[in-house]
């Protein structure tokens, strides 16, 4: 946890440290896995953009749920995804 605060901390993400850690007290099982789930994802796209060893050595130590997760979200985007996302996606990058 301190490791994620660090990281996003020196990046100057500080709105979404503050929506995880506002999704991180709220009273709700759900809500605050929703809030762990999502910063893990982030953080781990980030490292995985540097270093993909690292990423996938980490991604092999996650809890079978969050793989299923992870799985399950995959799937969903694989499933809408449309011949003209890659072009919308380019343009995107370019504002």
């Amino acid at each position: 946890m301190k490791w994620l605060i660090n990281w996003v901390m020196e990046r100057k993400m500080r709105p979404i440290l503050s929506a995880f850690l506002a999704c991180r007290a709220y009273n709700s099982n759900v809500f605050r896995y929703s809030a762990y789930y999502d910063a893990y994802n982030y953080a781990i796209g980030e490292v995985y953009r540097s270093d993909t060893t690292l990423a996938k050595s980490i991604n092999e130590n996650v809890h079978p749920q969050v793989k299923k997760d992870q799985k399950e979200f995959r799937d969903f985007f694989y499933k809408y995804r449309n011949p003209i996302e890659p072009i919308i996606m380019w343009g995107y990058g370019h504002f």
